[in-house]
This record gives structure tokens, C-alpha cells and sequence, in this order.
């Protein structure tokens, strides 16, 4: 019964973070197609040759920020059922760094911490599992403004150490990581971002291969530079 209402529970947090994502999404669409609209109604006819300001030259001015980091926590659940079996879902701590390259393009590098007990299916002892997952990849934002949605890839370092009475299983695995989100601008450099993750590493402890990858939804503040 307890299980249920974990499972319960943490489905409906990722559920909640999908949803605002979309929100989000839909929110900057329709958001972006009204500033459009209303730039194509306005018709400036201003003659700069009649004002005397044919010798100015024209500056622009770069005022956006290319720097971003982030902090907060999230709710792993692993894709693999006998993980998941054993130790089932858990929270997260981490952080990420973005870094600017090109209008909407990002680099992005995040880190993140799990570690949870469990019970062996056989012997019923306990076991812990920790994982670290390093990731990295490029990141691509649909707009710059307020709302500022985003879809990211790249690739993952995993290193896993689990612990129980049989023995020490440790080492690192190699994978993928894609994720959605969104982040607000709030004040100044000041950033709300929820983002949802989908990883894939495989590991072979004791020859076995498995996956210690899963759906990470997470919530974080940040601070643009």
C-alpha cells in the first residue's frame, strides 16, 4: 500500500512538471505570434534624411547576459524495472551551467547526486545505490524573453557504486541524456527553471548488463551573468 502511494505520488510530480512545461511552451507561441502581429501593424515612417542624421552611425547595443547557473533538486525514477524493483524512485540534488554560443544556441554541462536504500529481492538484506550522472550537450531555446522554453541533448557519464552484504559493485557507465524545460526570468539576472530529463547509460557490474538510466523532473534556481 505504501508503494502504491510513492508510485502515486511520484508520477503525479512528473506529471504536474509536464504539464507546466507545455503551458510554458504554448504560453511563448502564442505570446511570440502576437508581438509579431502587432510589429507588422505598426508603420513607422520616419524620413532620417529630413532630421539631419544621416552621419549617425548606428550602435547596437548587446545588453543579453551568456552566462547562467542553476541549482535545485528533482525526482529520479530509473527505466530499468528491476532498479526500480529494488530501490524504486528517489530525490536529486544538482546543478548545471549554461553558456551562451549563438542567439538561441546554449552549452550546457550539469551534474547531479542520488542515492537510495533498498532490499535485496532474495535475502530481503539491505542495499544502497548511488549514482552520479555528469552530463553535456547543446542546448537550443525557442525564444529569448520572459518565458524562455528550451530542448536540450548530449551525452552522459554515469559513475554508480552500490553497496549490500554480498559485496561492493562500482565502476562507470557511458550513455545519453535529452530534456525539455523552461525557465522564467524573474528579476534582474534571477532564473526559475523546470526541466524534465530522460537519460540512457548501461553498466555490466558482474558481466550483467543494465540500465541505470530513468526520468528525472526537476525543479531550480538559477542566476544569468
Amino acid at each position: 500500500m505504501k508503494k502504491l502511494k510513492i508510485d502515486y505520488i511520484r508520477k503525479g510530480f512528473i506529471k504536474i512538471i509536464f504539464s507546466i512545461i507545455l503551458i510554458c511552451c504554448s504560453t511563448s507561441a502564442l505570446f511570440s505570434q502576437k508581438v509579431k502581429s502587432s510589429r507588422a501593424n505598426i508603420d513607422l515612417n520616419l524620413d532620417i534624411n529630413s532630421l539631419g542624421l544621416e552621419n549617425i552611425e548606428k550602435v547596437e547595443v548587446n545588453n543579453s547576459r551568456n552566462i547562467s547557473l542553476k541549482f535545485g533538486a528533482g525526482y529520479f525514477i530509473p527505466s530499468e524495472q528491476s532498479f526500480k524493483d529494488v530501490y524504486s524512485g528517489g530525490m536529486t540534488v544538482g546543478g548545471e551551467i549554461n553558456i551562451k554560443l549563438w542567439k538561441f544556441i546554449d552549452l550546457w554541462l550539469s551534474g547531479n547526486y542520488y542515492s537510495q536504500k533498498g532490499n535485496l529481492p532474495v535475502t530481503g538484506e539491505e542495499t544502497t545505490m548511488r549514482l552520479i550522472p555528469i552530463g553535456g550537450g547543446l542546448k537550443l531555446r525557442f525564444r529569448e524573453g520572459i518565458i524562455n522554453p528550451y530542448l536540450g541533448f548530449g551525452s552522459l557519464v554515469c559513475f554508480y557504486k552500490e553497496t549490500n552484504p554480498i559485496g561492493v559493485a562500482e565502476g562507470t557507465g557511458v550513455g545519453v541524456i535529452g530534456q525539455v524545460g523552461c525557465f522564467f526570468k524573474i528579476t534582474g539576472g534571477l532564473l526559475f527553471d523546470l526541466s524534465l530529463n530522460y537519460s540512457y547509460c548501461t553498466v555490466k557490474p558482474q558481466k550483467i548488463k543494465a540500465d541505470i538510466g530513468g526520468i528525472q523532473a526537476g525543479i531550480s534556481l538559477g542566476y544569468e551573468f
